[in-house]
């Protein structure tokens, strides 16, 4: 071997060497009550999304389970009070890692985004941006799921991090939603429903879907999570726009139609009110 070639060599092994060291060191805790946090819509104005989506490759069985199911197009919050709002696409997943493409905006900005690699570590993804709105160095990108089929995120460089929570894209945008429009009588509230309880995330998961059918004249609601039914309505009432049930667990909820949307309270046993706002589905039928 020439002498410039084995100097390229060594080149080369001391620089992947010198990667593999920093993708290593890079990964940051996750922050002790991750697991508190609940999945919510994000209070920016500016919603983050991935500018040039593409296809989401299925991941082959070579890929472990926990990382595979974290393929697809999730979207959520970051910070304590989720003023930022973040979009994810996990496009492509080997058994070594994967491309990832990553948006983020919030009050003050307009959306940035990039598509990068990311590797697996352990139960995460993890990677790197190359660069940030500001021409920063970018940031460190950790992701995993959550045993509710949630994912954690958390970007972090040397002046700190920002953690949020995500869920798969698809569910409804309440806000932007609330005037949309129901196919059927005004006072006819049949269907399936997709709410948001407000201020409800630090207690638990704020997504609900209310069920309204009519058996023989009568009113029958469920009142569920977004990801598992917990429980039929012990009562319910469908009257003048308006529907009241409660739920097995003694929660009450007061909904009446104000447009194309429905709007009112959830009081859980606890007797703290939260508002709860909801956009109409599906027919059900």
């Amino acid at each position: 071997m020439s002498i410039s070639t084995f100097a390229r060599a060594a080149a080369l092994t001391v620089m992947l060497c010198g990667w593999m060291n920093f993708a290593e060191a890079q990964g940051r805790s996750w922050p002790e009550g991750q697991g508190s946090w609940h999945w919510s819509e994000s209070k920016s104005p500016v919603k983050a999304k991935i500018a040039d989506p593409r296809e989401i490759k299925v991941p082959g069985p070579d890929v472990p389970p926990s990382i595979r199911g974290l393929s697809g197009r999730w979207i959520g919050y970051g910070r304590k009070g989720r003023s930022l709002s973040i979009a994810v696409d996990v496009e492509e997943l080997t058994a070594a890692g994967g491309t990832v493409s990553y948006a983020y905006s919030d009050a003050g900005s307009s959306i940035w985004g990039e598509r990068f690699r990311v590797w697996i570590k352990g139960e995460e993804l993890e990677g790197r941006y190359s660069k940030d709105r500001s021409g920063g160095s970018g940031a460190w990108f950790q992701m995993r799921l959550r045993s509710d089929g949630d994912a954690d995120v958390m970007v972090s460089n040397e002046g700190g991090f920002i953690p949020g929570v995500m869920m798969r894209s698809g569910w409804p945008n309440i806000e932007t939603r609330r005037q949309s429009t129901i196919p059927q009588a005004r006072n006819d509230l049949t269907g399936k429903w997709y709410g948001l309880i407000d201020n409800y995330s630090d207690v638990d998961d704020p997504r609900r879907i209310l069920t309204v059918t009519m058996e023989r004249s009568k009113a029958v609601c469920t009142w569920d999570y977004s990801r598992k039914t917990v429980a039929d309505a012990a009562s319910c009432s469908v009257t003048d726009g308006q529907v009241n049930l409660v739920t097995s667990a003694g929660s009450r909820v007061h909904l009446s139609l104000l447009g194309d949307a429905l709007q009112g309270t959830f009081t859980p046993k606890s007797n703290k009110v939260f508002q709860v706002s909801m956009v109409w589905a599906s027919s059900g039928r």
